[in-house]
């Protein structure tokens, strides 16, 4: 969860949001520990710890969340568990969602199952449907509650309301005025591209799993760093590798970079990435160093990844000249 969206959840509900402070690399052992410990807290002192918010795939770093043990480490202390599954389906396996039984899990079909967007998928177990009141805008087939004051015979297109059950959920979204329907139209192709041309999702795993891990390698040891990993080597099992760059902060010597410069070299790298050499990698100063994370796609190969590593061996290069310091900065 990021900072702003606590805040948000602070002012517009009485909810308070408790946000667990965790540094890649990090075991999985320990991060499911740091979870329990954080609930565990906030049932200590009285109050009542209501649900879990995490990631399958964290955005950055690029890493893998073992949210099959974070769920159940909710379910053990009767905590709701919320699963912000943005880089989730088309990514990784989800053939044992219903297994792991989290409470409530999004995914963007956009990111990676290769629809257009705006195209993502809720699921909700039936146990849990009926805490759904209502969709973002407020749709059609909103229905008071029984307890509510109000006539529910019908509804102004004469359609029964306050039903209940599975179907009441699905009629909850299946008009909500300002979404385009269009991108979930191509879910069905997507998938039957992803199996018939691609060769299924095992395969599509196994290709950019492997070239994340080998690519992330790769361009590491050009640029003489390290691929971001813990000691379980579970991080890394996804499409995404983490690179630490070449640069050094906080150093003595004359001209060297300070701890707070990182973020502006970041956004250096990042602009000259793109204006000159039409490429977006993402990076950001992160543990006091810059990172950067690369995705492995099935159009892409080893080759692709060593010419990133040469564009960043250049860009890191100009930076340690300090040619990413404006003229005033440079006189300064």
């Amino acid at each position: 969860m990021r900072k702003s969206h606590s805040v948000c959840v602070r002012e517009t509900t009485p909810a308070e949001c408790r946000c667990i402070d965790v540094t890649f690399p990090i075991d999985d052992a320990l991060l499911i520990q740091l979870l329990r410990n954080a609930i565990q807290r906030v049932q200590q002192q009285g109050r009542n710890a209501t649900i879990a918010m995490f990631d399958t795939v964290v955005t950055f770093p690029g890493v893998r969340l073992p949210w099959e043990g974070l769920v159940k480490a909710c379910q053990d202390l009767n905590v709701l568990s919320l699963i912000d599954g943005a880089h989730g389906i088309g990514h990784i396996d989800l053939t044992h969602l219903a297994r792991v039984d989290p409470d409530f899990f999004t995914s963007n079909c956009y990111k990676w199952l290769y629809t257009p967007r705006a195209c993502a998928i809720f699921y909700v177990p039936f146990r849990n449907q009926h805490l759904i009141r209502s969709t973002i805008p407020t749709s059609d087939s909103f229905e008071a509650k029984m307890e509510d004051n109000v006539d529910t015979k019908d509804d102004i297109d004469g359609m029964s309301s306050v039903t209940q059950g599975p179907s009441r959920f699905g009629d909850l979204f299946k008009w909500a005025a300002t979404i385009d329907q269009t991108p979930y139209l191509c879910v069905p192709e997507a998938i039957k591209f992803r199996t018939d041309v691609c060769g299924g999702e095992d395969k599509i795993r196994y290709y950019c799993f492997n070239l994340a891990r080998d690519g992330g390698h790769s361009l590491a040891k050009i640029l003489g760093t390290e691929t971001m990993q813990n000691s379980e080597d579970t991080l890394g099992q996804c499409c995404f590798t983490n690179v630490r760059l070449p640069l050094l902060f906080n150093t003595e010597r004359q001209g060297g970079l300070k701890c707070a410069e990182g973020p502006d070299v970041v956004k250096w790298i990042m602009d000259r990435a793109l204006c000159e050499f039409n490429t977006w990698i993402p990076g950001k100063y992160y543990a006091g160093a810059v990172w950067v994370r690369l995705s492995a796609q099935i159009y892409l190969g080893i080759k692709d990844f060593e010419w990133a590593a040469g564009v960043l061996q250049g860009l890191c290069e100009r930076v340690t000249k300090g040619e990413w310091r404006s003229p005033l900065e440079k006189v300064l």
